[in-house]
């Protein structure tokens, strides 16, 4: 599948480039953890081209992930019998991801030169980390299996739907989106939490590059 990938990407990008109106639209959203708790959720940045021709859209995107600091606590234990038996570790994870995925952008309903409803399909790789630091007496006191840092980097398949509001000099829009299929590498140690099934809300707007120009 990875090899289809890269393949097709050069020969999606050379059909479409010369064959359609190109978008560059910035974008920004928020990244809703739907399998952790506490959450781990994040901001995200994104930058994609749309390709547009008279039946179908082509979205290439760029998106980093800007993780927001989640806070719990741990307990960690001693042998010293001059102090308490147990003190609480407190812990902070940290997501961050980059992701790069091919979209393809269906009309579903409404005005298609005005307001209109879309339906997103993509497919995708993506790199995901998540941090976690302690802060409790390392010398005295040891966390029995802490959590550690973990990162892999897989294929996803996500969907969503997009509200488009055309305006004089370029497309107003909104996205919800969520991961249909998220390939997650196993582990050999246990761990307490997983890697983020997000529901995104992004918003952004297109800004024309390259008007198509019918053949004569």
């Amino acid at each position: 599948m990875r090899k289809a990938l890269f393949i097709g990407l050069p020969l999606f990008f050379i059909y479409f480039s010369t064959n359609a109106q190109v978008y560059v639209e910035p974008i920004i959203g928020y990244q809703i953890d739907m399998t952790n708790h506490p959450r781990l959720n994040q901001l995200n940045t994104s930058v994609q081209f749309a390709f547009k021709t008279k039946r179908s859209e082509l979205l290439l995107t760029l998106q980093k992930g800007w993780g927001l600091n989640s806070f719990s606590s741990d307990s960690s234990f001693t042998l010293n019998p001059a102090l308490p038996l147990y003190s609480p570790a407190q812990k902070k994870m940290t997501p961050n991801s980059f992701s790069f995925l091919i979209t393809r952008r269906s009309f579903l309903f409404g005005n298609r030169n005005g307001q209109h409803m879309s339906f997103l399909a993509s497919i995708g790789m993506e790199y995901q980390q998540i941090k976690v630091q302690y802060n409790y007496d390392k010398n005295d006191y040891v966390i029995l299996n802490p959590d550690k840092t973990i990162q892999q980097t897989s294929i996803n398949l996500e969907t969503g739907l997009e509200y488009m509001l055309p305006l004089k000099n370029g497309r107003f829009f909104t996205q919800m989106k969520i991961i249909l299929v998220e390939g997650v590498r196993k582990l050999n140690y246990p761990i307490s939490f997983h890697y983020p099934a997000p529901l995104t809300i992004n918003v952004g707007y297109s800004f024309l590059l390259k008007k198509h120009h019918a053949k004569k």
